[in-house]
């Protein structure tokens, strides 16, 4: 499991090619935290798509 903190209500996963922004005002509830590993690699199939590298 890649989450420090929290549970999400079922099995889930990121889907580094469907982006999208959200403005924090709008976020009424945190369900967790990731890992500092899962991050960096999410962050690097971002990148990856994006060539942010």
């Amino acid at each position: 499991m890649d989450i420090v903190a929290g549970k999400l209500p079922k099995a889930s996963w990121v889907r580094a090619s469907k982006l999208f922004s959200l403005n924090q005002a709008v976020v009424v509830v945190s369900l967790g935290s990731l890992k500092p590993e899962a991050f960096t690699r999410i962050f690097g199939q971002i990148c990856s798509q994006i060539g942010c590298r």
